[in-house]
């Protein structure tokens, strides 16, 4: 989700953990297109299974200054792989891979401005370390956007070589659920859509690991892996277990 937003941002003291997302309602609008669609989803345990213990033994950093990362913290909990919440640049230290939440990505660019992460974070992963990005993740991790917020200049981390249109998919009252067919994972996943951004271009060297509708919804630039949607909220592992096997003994 990439909407700007009308937060008051103070200066001082770092942002306390708070989920300015409002991850209950996105978990709402989900349970809502789920029973709408009379879709009824396996648990998240069904699709966790463990990780090789190489894989287990990395931290994986959550930037928590905005956004829906608790939901991503669940799904790794579920994978027996340990995190770490990521609000100053001493936090990427050690690192194994950094996941950029669904939110505010006007919010987000802003908050890690303020807070000294915006270089420290796209140095790290222009040095190689992995990134995960979901729905406004994407958008901070393109190295274009249309659509940007008319009332707040907003920058992003440009790592990923593609350009992303902000909001593309509709408004939050035109969300929905479908399955993606995931070629390398020879399934389909289910993808929560929510005010989410689409990816309208992409260098060579940028591969589409998943469309829809023609259009490619998760794309894969080295260790970078993006989504268009959250896989997220309603617990599916198997993205990020993907992107996790794709880093395995790497060492940013």
């Amino acid at each position: 989700m990439g909407r700007g937003s009308r937060w008051a941002l103070s200066v001082g003291e770092a942002p306390k953990p708070r989920n300015f997302c409002n991850l209950a309602v996105l978990l709402t609008t989900s349970i809502r297109l789920r029973t709408l669609s009379g879709i009824r989803l396996p648990e998240s345990g069904a699709r966790a299974a463990k990780l090789p213990l190489s894989v287990n033994s990395l931290t994986i950093g959550l930037l928590a200054l905005q956004g829906d990362f608790g939901a991503h913290v669940k799904v790794f909990d579920a994978l027996g792989v340990k995190t770490r919440l990521v609000r100053s640049p001493k936090d990427l230290e050690s690192l194994a891979g950094i996941v950029i939440p669904g939110g505010e990505s006007t919010v987000m660019s802003r908050l890690c401005e303020r807070y000294d992460l915006l270089e420290p974070l796209r140095e790290r992963i222009n040095e190689g370390l992995p990134a995960f990005g979901t729905c406004a993740g994407l958008i901070f991790l393109a190295k274009n956007i249309e659509g940007a917020s008319l009332t707040f200049p907003q920058t992003t981390l440009g790592v990923l070589d593609c350009t992303v249109a902000r909001n593309a998919y509709g408004a939050q009252r035109e969300s929905f659920q479908t399955s993606v067919e995931v070629p390398e994972l020879n399934d389909a996943v289910r993808a929560t859509f929510i005010r989410a951004p689409r990816i309208v271009a992409q260098d060579e060297d940028v591969e589409t690991l998943a469309s829809w509708n023609g259009e490619a919804v998760v794309v894969r630039q080295n260790k970078i892996v993006a989504c268009a949607f959250h896989p997220e909220i309603e617990g599916e592992t198997r993205l990020h277990r993907l992107w996790l096997e794709g880093i395995e003994g790497d060492t940013p």
